[in-house]
């Protein structure tokens, strides 16, 4: 399905707590090459509206706020909707790259969300072997085995929006927007991340199993 970084970023969304955390992103969209920036969303906190423990609670009302675009992406009728959140941390170059992704080989076509980042690999391949991440493997996306971890850069398809919301409401107990699987049956990866997150430093290191190429992101600093 051909697809572009109109497409990509037409509606697109950044989940951020205040305008310091947005202006952090949009500075390190434009260092990757990016000219237009998502909208600014400030997430959900609503102390007393989620049973459950209070270091639960950020994950779980990012997830609210995922839920929210996405609901609005469905009231809206859009085509899809893209959800970053606010540590996402493009690679070098990511706007060419990404540009040169969709220009060639566009997107699954069965795909009901593809997400462009994770904390489990930065390299899908490593010395001509495939990890088991994803299987499926074609043209730069695969589908994803199990619950790979990172929703921080999301794309969310039309065609995904009523599975997702519903899957996402049949939980009473803690549920992560990274729990790909269990919103949605066609949930695709890139090959590779393009994007990781990043606050002051890499968050969640010791998952990530191929260290060794974060010389595809840009370090302000020590990464690690």
């Amino acid at each position: 399905m051909e697809f572009s970084i109109k497409d990509f970023l037409d509606k697109s969304f950044v989940i951020v707590k205040d305008a310091y955390e947005f202006r952090r992103f949009c500075k390190r969209m434009s260092e990757a090459g990016f000219s237009t920036m998502p909208c600014k969303y400030i997430g959900l906190y609503p102390p007393g509206l989620v049973q459950c423990e209070s270091k639960s609670r950020p994950s779980v009302f990012c997830a609210l706020s995922h839920y929210v675009l996405i609901n609005m992406a469905k009231t809206m009728d859009w085509p899809c909707v893209t959800i970053f959140e606010s540590d996402a941390y493009p690679m070098n170059g990511c706007a060419a790259k990404l540009e040169k992704l969709f220009s060639q080989n566009g997107i699954p076509d069965k795909a009901d969300l593809i997400t462009f980042g994770n904390i489990n690999f930065i390299r899908q391949y490593d010395n001509g072997t495939m990890d088991n991440c994803l299987y499926d493997v074609s043209h730069g996306y695969g589908r994803i085995r199990g619950n790979i971890w990172g929703a921080h850069a999301v794309v969310v398809f039309r065609k995904g929006y009523d599975l997702w919301l519903a899957n996402y409401l049949k939980h009473d107990r803690e549920f992560h927007a990274d729990w790909f699987n269990d919103l949605v049956p066609n949930a695709y990866s890139t090959d590779r991340s393009y994007f990781i997150q990043v606050k002051d430093r890499l968050q969640y290191a010791s998952w990530i199993r191929d260290k060794q190429y974060l010389s595809d992101f840009p370090s302000y600093g020590n990464l690690i």
